[in-house]
């Protein structure tokens, strides 16, 4: 197949997700779900999910502007093609304790290897890497979880020039390794903008209202990097994706900061954590944040809900 055709094949993918993303994030859609998600809760009476909702609404609300589009068009054109066919990219994800159910990647890209380090599920077009049962008696699922997450020098560097990094509920749609060209390559990393915040009091807020973490951990947390200087607008990362050079040591040292720094806070929640890792060490976040500005409308993958 010839270049143009392969070209053509991926902007013809990539525009199927396109009109799928805008269907799916289309108001009347959600405003539908939302309903018949209320209605059902209602008919089987599952009033702890009722009581959420209650308190949700009683809670400190944040003024949400989710970005409408992860980058301007022409860009985003710009990049459907093949990645460069010298690299060798690790694309991976981690599922523990049937937290997810992975869904098979919609096209396996030639330079491109597709892995998922599991203890539970199976691999479902991918190829699988048990994970470490001592991580998991050490950690616990959901750390052991952060851990792979934090090191795919560990499992990756010795084969790849790339790893990039997506949660469970992710499923690769195009060809992922040509966004390597967007890494700052000094620093290694990149990732989504937040898509709708850049607060650390909003992020705390949300964790609050949605569940995540240990909400005294996070508080202390935050109050603590405040303290030390960080400001409270540096800047906000989707923790979902991101991808490293594996042949830069800044990028590794950065992904084992942001890991002891979880451990040490206990609060659970890396997205907290990154801002003030990337501050301590003097990089600017529009630095890392190269992937665009709303990684749910990344046209490359398909995000979907986690179990």
């Amino acid at each position: 197949m010839g270049d143009i055709n392969q070209i053509e094949m991926i902007r013809a993918i990539e525009d199927l997700n396109r009109e799928k993303i805008s269907l799916i994030n289309d108001s009347t859609t959600v405003e539908n779900e939302r309903k018949s998600r209320l209605l059902n809760e209602i008919r089987h009476f599952q009033i702890n999910k009722l009581i959420s909702h209650i308190a949700v609404r009683l809670r400190p609300k944040i003024s949400v502007a989710p970005s409408n589009c992860n980058m301007p068009k022409e860009k985003e054109y710009s990049l459907a093609k093949l990645g460069d066919p010298s690299l060798k990219v690790a694309v991976y994800t981690c599922i523990t304790g049937n937290y997810d159910s992975p869904k098979s990647p919609y096209v396996h890209f030639p330079n491109c290897e597709y892995y998922i380090v599991s203890d539970c599920v199976k691999p479902n077009g991918w190829k699988l890497l048990d994970i470490d049962k001592e991580l998991i008696t050490k950690y616990g699922a959901s750390l052991a979880n952060r851990y792979v997450k934090f090191h795919p020098d560990e499992f990756f560097s010795k084969s790849y020039d790339y790893a990039i990094y997506l949660d469970g509920n992710i499923t690769p749609v195009s060809d992922l390794s040509v966004l390597t060209e967007l890494i700052d390559k000094d620093i290694g990393l990149a990732f989504h903008k937040h898509c709708s915040r850049n607060k650390l009091s909003e992020e705390y807020i949300a964790c609050i209202n949605q569940h995540k973490g240990n909400p005294n951990r996070l508080k202390s947390q935050i109050e603590l990097f405040k303290k030390e200087g960080l400001p409270d607008d540096f800047g906000l990362i989707e923790g979902n994706f991101y991808i490293c050079d594996l042949k830069n040591s800044k990028a590794i040292s950065l992904l084992h900061q942001c890991w002891d720094l979880l451990l040490k806070t206990e609060g659970g929640r890396d997205q907290i954590i990154w801002p003030y890792v990337l501050w301590k060490n003097n990089i600017n976040f529009d630095s890392v944040a190269t992937l665009g500005s709303n990684v749910w409308k990344n046209v490359k993958i398909s995000v979907g809900k986690h179990n």
